[in-house]
C-alpha cells in the first residue's frame, strides 16, 4: 500500500503480536517470508534488493522487536511500533547493513 508501505507492513505485525504474542509464529513467518521473498526476487527482473512491495521483513521485524521488549498491553506495542519505524526509516548501523 502506498504511501509508506513499510508502515503499512508494520501494522499487521504489531496487531499479530498484540493478539497472539508468539515466538513460534514469529519464527514461522520469518522462514516463510524468507523463502517466498527469495522466490519472488529470483524470478523478478527487479534490481532493488529491498523492494517496497515486500513487507514481510517489517511484519517479522516489529514482532521480534516486541518480543525482545517483552511488550505487554497496547501502550508497549505502540511504543515498540514507533521505535521500530524510526529505526527502520533511519537505518543506523548495523540495521542498514
Amino acid at each position: 500500500m502506498k504511501p509508506a508501505p513499510g508502515t503499512w507492513g508494520t501494522i499487521p505485525g504489531a496487531l499479530l503480536y498484540f493478539f497472539y504474542p508468539s515466538c513460534f509464529l514469529t519464527a514461522l513467518l520469518f522462514f516463510i517470508g524468507w523463502g517466498v521473498s527469495y522466490l519472488i526476487l529470483s524470478t523478478s527482473k527487479e534490481d532493488d534488493k529491498d523492494p517496497s512491495f515486500i513487507v514481510i521483513d517489517e511484519v517479522v521485524g516489529v514482532m521480534l522487536t516486541l518480543i525482545i521488549m517483552n511488550a505487554v498491553g497496547w501502550r508497549d506495542v505502540l511504543v515498540g511500533f514507533v521505535l521500530f519505524r524510526i529505526y527502520d526509516i533511519l537505518k543506523p548501523f548495523p540495521i542498514g547493513w
